[in-house]
C-alpha cells in the first residue's frame, strides 16, 4: 500500500472513532439491538404473569392488574404485553376503561442501550373518549403513555422507555413534541418526548381512591362518587341504589374540607381502615360539623381498596 493510501485509511478510521464518540443517544434511524425472545426454532409459546395498567374510570388514576399473558411463538414479551393493553381490560373489571386510543397498533419494539422504543401506529395521537374539555383529552393522552411505560418497566428490563409514533403508515418512528400526547409546559419544557420511567403518582393507592371519593362529593357530583363506594360491608349491609345514596347524603349536608391522614391496609382480614379529618354544613341546623381522626372502612374489591359507605355515613351522622 502506497504512502498516500495509507495517510487516507487513517484519516478515515480517525473519523469514524471521533463520530461515534459523538453520537446522541436517541436516533431514529440507530441501529437497534435485537429484544431477547424465544427461539424461532422452538414454535410454542409460553405463558407470563404481567402488571397491566388501565385506567380507573373517569379518573386521573391508573391500576395495576395481575393478568396471565400468552406470549406467542415467536413473539417478544414486550409485544405480548403491549398487545393486551391495547385489547383492554377484561370485561369482568367494570371499574376500568381502555386507556389507549381505539385503533392504534403496535409497530416495532427495539431496544438500544439502556432505552426500550415502542413505536405505535398515528391513532395514538387521536382522542376517542367521549369528552369535550380540552384537558380531559389531555389527561387522557397522558394517562395513555403512562400506562404503556409503566407496565414496559415492570417486566425487569430497560427502566426507559422511548415512544415513537409512525406518522405516515410507512413503519419508520419519528419523535412527537410533548403536546401531542397531552404534555404541556407544565409537565415538560422539553421540545421532543423524552425517554421515560416508571411514574408512580399516577398509580391509584387507597389515600387516592379516599380523595377522589370525597372530592367528587364535595363537589356535588355524587354519580362519580358513587362507583368508588364498596358493594358490602361487614355486618352484610349492602349499598344502597344510586338514588337513595345521593338523597341521604344530601340529607345530611354538604362536606366542606376534608383530609386523608393514613390507611391500614390489612391483606389477612376482610376490611382495612383509613382515618380522616373531615368538616360539612349540616343541612338541618346549617352548623359546621367537623370529624377528627374518625375511621371508615376500606373493602378489597377486586384490584381496588373501595370505601365503605356506612362507615363514611356514621361518621357524618355522629358530627
Amino acid at each position: 500500500m502506497s504512502k498516500k493510501l495509507k495517510i487516507l485509511a487513517l484519516f478515515l478510521l480517525f473519523a469514524v472513532l471521533i463520530s461515534g464518540c459523538t453520537q446522541t443517544i436517541i436516533k431514529e434511524d440507530a441501529v437497534r439491538e435485537p429484544l431477547p425472545g424465544i427461539d424461532p426454532s422452538a414454535g410454542v409459546g409460553r405463558d407470563v404473569s404481567v402488571t397491566l395498567y388501565f385506567r380507573l374510570t373517569e379518573e386521573p388514576a391508573l391500576v395495576p392488574v395481575q393478568r396471565i399473558v400468552t406470549v406467542r411463538a415467536n413473539e417478544y414479551i414486550e409485544a405480548a404485553v403491549i398487545r393486551q393493553l391495547l385489547a383492554g381490560p377484561a370485561a369482568l373489571y367494570g371499574d376500568l376503561e381502555p386507556v389507549v386510543p381505539k385503533g392504534t397498533r403496535l409497530v416495532e419494539v427495539a431496544r438500544e442501550g439502556g432505552i426500550l422504543y415502542v413505536t405505535l401506529s398515528n391513532e395514538m395521537l387521536s382522542y376517542t373518549g367521549k369528552s369535550l374539555l380540552h384537558e380531559e383529552i389531555e389527561l387522557a393522552h397522558r394517562l395513555s403513555v403512562y400506562a404503556i411505560v409503566n407496565t414496559l418497566c415492570t417486566l425487569g428490563g430497560p427502566s426507559r422507555v422511548q415512544l415513537l409514533i409512525d406518522m405516515d403508515g410507512k413503519g419508520a418512528g419519528a419523535r412527537v413534541p410533548p403536546f401531542a400526547l397531552g404534555f404541556t409546559s407544565a409537565h415538560t419544557s422539553s421540545k421532543w418526548l423524552e425517554p421515560m420511567s416508571e411514574n408512580a403518582s399516577v398509580i391509584i393507592t387507597p389515600n387516592m381512591l379516599i380523595e377522589l371519593a370525597l372530592g367528587h362529593l364535595a363537589e356535588g357530583e355524587y354519580a362519580q362518587a358513587y362507583s368508588l363506594f364498596a358493594e358490602s360491608e361487614i355486618g352484610g349491609f349492602q349499598k344502597p341504589d344510586f338514588a337513595a345514596f345521593e338523597t341521604q347524603l344530601l340529607s345530611i349536608g354538604t362536606i366542606d374540607a376534608f383530609a386523608v391522614r393514613n390507611s391500614e391496609i390489612n391483606s389477612e382480614r376482610i376490611a382495612s381502615e383509613a382515618y380522616i379529618d373531615i368538616t360539612w354544613t349540616g343541612r338541618k341546623d346549617g352548623q359546621e360539623h367537623k370529624a377528627v381522626n374518625a375511621a371508615i372502612q376500606l373493602l378489597q374489591e377486586g384490584e381496588l381498596y373501595k370505601l365503605g359507605y356506612y362507615s363514611l355515613l356514621n361518621v357524618l351522622s355522629a358530627g
